[in-house]
């Protein structure tokens, strides 16, 4: 799979997760201390988390494996939980 194809995975689940928990960019931005337009461009496809970005994201979002947030199949896999 093509980097540009996690970029829009990750970003449909990380939108999704945070449309589900009632989350907002800015939200996220705040809580974890990362700048608004690095959050932006995670949302919009175009840029990925490094790994240690990833885990807080998804410690910070209730997710246990930060892993499945890059996951086509992610929603079935909360569903599961």
């Amino acid at each position: 799979m093509h980097k540009k194809n996690y970029n829009y995975i990750f970003s449909k689940n990380l939108n999704y997760i945070l449309l589900k928990t009632g989350k907002k960019q800015i939200d996220l931005s705040r809580d974890l201390k990362i700048p608004k337009a690095t959050i932006s461009s995670w949302c919009c496809g175009t840029r990925l988390p490094k790994i240690d970005k990833l885990s807080h994201i998804a410690t910070y979002l209730d997710i246990d494996n930060p892993i499945i947030l890059l996951d086509e199949n992610f929603k079935t896999l909360l569903k599961n939980k």
